[in-house]
């Protein structure tokens, strides 16, 4: 168990450091908990004040959802890719 845990956790590219998979979840973390407490939906007194609050929220946690997506994504393909190959230092 703890192989596959080293696996999934330790860099592929250097066991030294975290892999980006772990790196994309993490980063993850943020939209999901913007979108669960439900903070793009701020109410402030000004409307315009709310929507532009509302607006920035959106625009953080979509960005932030798609870099999550993406280091996610390419650091599982790396991580696959290196164990195939048997160029893989994190374990």
């Amino acid at each position: 168990m703890k192989k596959v845990i080293n696996w999934f956790v330790k860099s592929s590219a250097d066991g030294d450091k975290i892999s980006l998979t772990v790196k994309g979840l993490l980063l993850g973390i943020v939209p999901t908990i913007i979108i669960v407490t439900g903070m793009a939906s701020i109410d402030i007194n000004s409307s315009d004040l709310s929507l532009l609050f509302s607006e920035l929220a959106l625009v953080v946690k979509y960005f932030l959802g798609i870099i999550a997506s993406l280091t996610t994504i390419f650091g599982i393909v790396r991580k696959i890719w290196r164990t195939i190959t048997g160029d893989h230092d994190g374990i």
